[in-house]
């Protein structure tokens, strides 16, 4: 049956696309589920770049500032504040994949209902 496969190849590309391409695409492009999509996209994407500005800064830190030239060490991110980063944003990803995953659920079963004995 085209329909079916054609169904089950849509409902996998949003779940792939919101997993490995962009947080919130799959539900933008493909679920049309545009608040959704939205907001994993700027909590998904505000949480990674934090903590990879935290990360940035630990290395520069670590390796020494250009040009630093003060008589005291320079402030360090903790490794509690790297790890609580690093978990806000592991939570905000798996919960976008979740979501979508959810989505396509509700989606085809809107699409094809069970059928009544």
């Amino acid at each position: 049956m085209p329909g079916i496969s054609a169904l089950f190849n849509r409902s996998r590309g949003a779940i792939f696309l919101s997993a490995l391409v962009l947080p919130g695409l799959g539900q933008l492009m493909i679920q049309k589920r545009y608040l959704a999509g939205l907001f994993y996209f700027v909590v998904c994407t505000a949480s990674a770049l934090l903590f990879f500005g935290c990360a940035v800064w630990l290395l520069v830190v670590f390796y020494g500032l250009p040009g630093y030239q003060g008589a005291q060490e320079p402030p360090h991110p903790s490794w509690q504040l790297i790890l609580g980063l690093f978990l806000m944003a592991l939570f905000c990803w798996s919960m976008n994949v979740v979501d979508t995953w959810l989505g396509n659920r509700r989606m085809n079963r809107q699409q094809n209902p069970p059928p009544v004995p």
